[in-house]
């Protein structure tokens, strides 16, 4: 059973219930892209339309929303040619997913 979504507490504890609420509380030109099992964060990235596939482009910026320290960090990353990833880490730290949100698209409109 899902729990309950609640932007002002602690991010969910199911993984796939709080990877869920980020993508229903995207706006429409932020997507969920690729993400490992049970990791907790997601891939953000800014694209026109709902991307075919999860896999990152070639040298796309993302925003990492991670939740695994009980608030929402965001880093920076961008994929290579072998989906591998360039990371500037801990570039801020937010207490609700809709800071969290509100920030991730800053950052890509600032790429």
């Amino acid at each position: 059973m899902s729990e309950k979504v609640d932007d002002t507490s602690e991010p969910i504890s199911n993984i796939e219930d709080e990877r869920q609420a980020i993508r229903d509380a995207l706006p429409a030109d932020l997507w969920v892209l690729s993400w490992h099992g049970g990791e907790r964060y997601a891939a953000v990235a800014e694209r026109d339309e709902k991307p075919s596939t999860e896999h990152p482009h070639d040298g796309e910026q993302q925003v990492l929303i991670d939740w695994s320290g009980g608030e929402w960090t965001l880093s920076l990353a961008e994929a290579d040619g072998n989906r591998t990833w360039t990371t500037d880490q801990g570039v801020s730290t937010h207490d609700t997913r809709a800071d969290a949100i509100d920030a991730a698209e800053q950052l890509l409109a600032d790429d």
